[in-house]
């Protein structure tokens, strides 16, 4: 005969005071002013400044522009990348097909077939922006 046997009490999870459990993570990172990325390398100035052009890849394609125009970032700021350098303007068309139809390398691709260089298109803002802003004496 087979005697029943109690099933061991499961392992409880530490609890923190606020009723969560703990992690090695802290929930603001002083550093990192609170943001996961990017904290320190928004440039709200340059951004706006971004806003006021006219999408890049449509004016390239010569296409018509019928949104809005947004800040693009080239290079994400999840992978290291900042406002200045790394931004050109694009409309919330571009952005749909940037991020949702086809994905930034396809798209990206797409544009190099066509002659349009993100990259190069970036650094070149950037240096227009700094001569406007900061005119040598």
């Amino acid at each position: 005969m087979i005697f029943p046997v109690p099933k061991p009490r499961a392992k409880r999870k530490k609890v923190a005071p606020t009723g969560r459990p703990r992690t090695r993570l802290k929930n603001r990172n002083a550093r990192r002013k609170g943001r996961a990325f990017g904290a320190s390398h928004v440039d709200e100035a340059y951004l706006d400044w971004i806003r006021t052009l006219p999408c890049a890849p449509h004016l390239a394609m010569g296409l018509e522009q019928r949104t809005t125009t947004e800040a693009e970032h080239f290079v994400s700021k999840a992978h290291g990348g900042y406002d200045r350098g790394d931004t050109y303007p694009g409309c919330g068309e571009c952005r749909e097909m940037r991020h949702g139809t086809m994905g930034p390398k396809a798209f990206t691709r797409m544009l190099k077939a066509r002659g349009f260089d993100e990259r190069a298109l970036c650094k070149k803002l950037v240096v227009i922006y700094e001569s406007e802003k900061f005119p040598c004496p």
